[in-house]
């Protein structure tokens, strides 16, 4: 996730991308491997971390064959023109299977950020929560005798709430760049 400065005055974006990833696989869900995968539940990171600098990993657990939940952790450690964050956070998400391997996910990350402004020398601090849409299309594979997977997804993603507690500097960055943000990003995960 990335943060955000202030909140979202309706909560049309979020219900929105929650509706849109159960409609579609309400509507066209369909058996995923020729029937109920015996693998239940995987752990899933993101082997781009190091370049973006969130580190996250994740729990999805198949609730059926086109529905799973996810939760997991991340530590967002962004850097900024004019500083940094510092930002442990949780992941809970939704991931709907609409054909084959192909999903929408949606996920929400809250956070505490402790930001640092380098201009300044001083940390501000305060609560975030980043949410994000993604499409994507998982791939099967082994390494040896062991299933692995790769999740490659297209994400969009914007801030619904940031308290007050960023610096101006912060705030001048997000105007000239735009609040929300979109670029591809693969997972790789272990079925279990």
């Amino acid at each position: 996730g990335k943060p955000a400065d202030r909140a979202v005055t309706t909560p049309l974006g979020p219900v929105g991308a929650v509706a849109l990833c159960l409609g579609a696989t309400v509507g066209y869900a369909q058996e995923i491997s020729g029937g109920q995968p015996s693998e239940r539940s995987t752990v899933e990171f993101s082997p781009v971390s190091p370049f973006i600098r969130i580190y996250a990993a994740q729990f999805a657990h198949r609730l059926t064959n086109a529905d799973e939940l996810i939760v997991g952790g991340a530590y967002t450690n962004i850097k900024y023109d004019d500083g940094q964050s510092h930002a442990p956070t949780f992941i809970m998400g939704y991931r709907g299977y609409i054909w084959r391997k192909a999903h929408g996910e949606y996920q929400l990350w809250p956070s505490y950020n402790w930001y640092w402004e380098a201009n300044e020398e001083k940390y501000y601090e305060g609560a975030e929560l980043w949410n994000e849409l993604r499409f994507g299309y998982t791939f099967d594979f082994d390494i040896g005798q062991t299933p692995w997977f790769m999740n490659v997804q297209y994400l969009v993603g914007w801030g619904l709430y940031g308290d007050d507690s960023k610096p101006q500097s912060w705030k001048d960055q997000v105007g000239r760049e735009g609040e929300a943000f979109a670029a591809p990003m693969d997972f790789m995960g272990w079925p279990f």
